[in-house]
């Protein structure tokens, strides 16, 4: 199967675990009934396998495939089973791996931390109050970063939901 991603109608059966996400109002909710959702092709082969019916509205898939970092997770996952969980190398692989996931999720816009030289910067800049009694403001950036690939995230996501979606079904 192709890595992809798409936006579906699905009638999720009422069923002891919902699987499929559906956002509103910024929040995320597994709900049962008929709606509309983006997924992964990792969802859409678990609804195949559960013969749930679902329609395909739209969908995009990538024609090849890398394991970019497969190496090197290995490495740092083979670091983290043999070592001690109190110990530093415990710690740090599994912080590195937390970070390669986060720095992919990481937000295009965010806020930055200014304290101005002067009233005139305020208005230039368009800076807001964070901390004003003490001079400090923030403001709105946009990271130029070529790092910041939300797709290999949400696809990981997707993917883990997936798996602990079956396990939890196997174990009744």
């Amino acid at each position: 199967g192709r890595i992809g991603f798409y936006h579906i109608k699905v009638k999720m059966p009422k069923q002891l675990i919902p699987f499929i996400p559906f956002m509103y109002n910024k929040k995320l909710y597994f709900p049962y009934g008929e709606f509309e959702s983006h997924v992964t092709s990792e969802e859409i082969k678990l609804l195949i396998a559960e013969r749930i019916p679902f329609e395909v509205k739209l969908g995009v898939y990538f024609t090849g495939r890398l394991n970019l970092f497969a190496d090197y997770i290995k490495e740092l996952y083979k670091i983290k089973e043999d070592a001690d969980p109190e110990s530093m190398d415990y710690t740090i692989s599994k912080l590195l791996m937390n970070s390669l996931y986060g720095k992919f999720a990481q937000k295009r816009t965010h806020e930055k931390i200014v304290i101005p030289k002067n009233p005139q910067e305020i208005v230039d800049q368009n800076l807001k109050p964070y901390y004003e009694e003490l001079g400090i403001y923030k403001k709105e950036e946009q990271s130029r970063s070529n790092f910041i690939l939300p797709y290999i995230s949400a696809y990981i996501t997707s993917a883990a939901r997936c798996v602990l979606y079956k396990k939890m079904r196997t174990k009744g």
